[in-house]
């Protein structure tokens, strides 16, 4: 191995290929597999809950309060259900 202490760059003598320096792979263009599927799902969450608020709002005439009344009596129903899934594990254990 040989540095060039001039521009601090490592040069590294490849046996199989006859020597040179390593370059870095290519730099792609555009966005990556994981970005446009960022982008997609964002993109999705973001209308649907827009179309939610126009629903809710705009064609039911609700408001903030009735929002969290909605939320309250899903959660409570929520946790209904988790109790009844948990009472019948532990018949089935039984």
């Amino acid at each position: 191995m040989r540095i060039n202490r001039k521009k601090a760059t490592a040069v590294y003598e490849d046996k199989s290929s006859g020597g040179g320096e390593i370059t870095p792979p290519a730099k792609k263009d555009g966005l990556s597999g994981g970005q446009i599927a960022g982008i997609v799902i964002g993109t999705l969450l973001f209308a649907g809950i827009g179309g939610f608020a126009i629903f809710w709002f705009a064609i039911e005439k609700k408001n903030f309060k009735d929002l969290g009344e909605a939320f309250k009596r899903m959660s409570e129903a929520f946790k209904r259900k988790c109790e009844e899934l948990k009472n019948k594990s532990k018949k089935n254990k039984d």
